[in-house]
């Protein structure tokens, strides 16, 4: 409790530990008996104060570049032409299953389809052939959703 108590981190003393001693010690071993044994004194000498770690979440998945879906041409949003697509990916329950669906603005119309797995090249494959068969009259812009903002 001396090196805890002189700012020392579990790592610290373990590795010092291990230098200088042939029993093996482990710094998480030392986290577990500060913890149940000497609660009062995380708050004081750790890093951390006992507060958890917190990842940013949000950098993981981002796209760099993007545009939002509200940044896209007037033109799309009044509607006035056929052509213009907004995609969608829908995720099935428990993340099992997924597909991409494609819808023109101006009509309605609906292309869906079942995706092999949630990769990036899946979803690019499928819309591919999807509008293979499509006249590229019918096909101006394809906008897509960007998730969860």
């Amino acid at each position: 409790m001396k090196k805890i108590e002189e700012y020392w981190s579990p790592g610290q003393i373990a590795n010092v530990w291990k230098e200088s001693q042939k029993e093996p010690l482990s710094h998480e071993t030392i986290y577990q008996y500060v913890y149940q044994h000497r609660p009062e004194l995380v708050k004081i000498y750790f890093r951390r104060k006992g507060k958890k770690y917190q990842h940013d979440r949000k950098s993981k998945h981002q796209i760099l570049n993007r545009r939002m879906i509200n940044e896209r041409p007037g033109d799309v949003e009044l509607r006035h032409e056929v052509g213009h697509w907004e995609g969608d990916t829908i995720i099935g329950k428990d993340h099992k299953g997924a597909i991409t669906t494609n819808v023109e603005r101006k009509s309605g119309k609906l292309i869906a389809s079942k995706l092999p797995n949630k990769t990036a090249q899946a979803i690019l494959d499928a819309t591919k052939d999807d509008f293979a068969d499509l006249p590229t009259q019918l096909c101006v812009r394809i906008t897509y959703d960007n998730g969860k903002v």
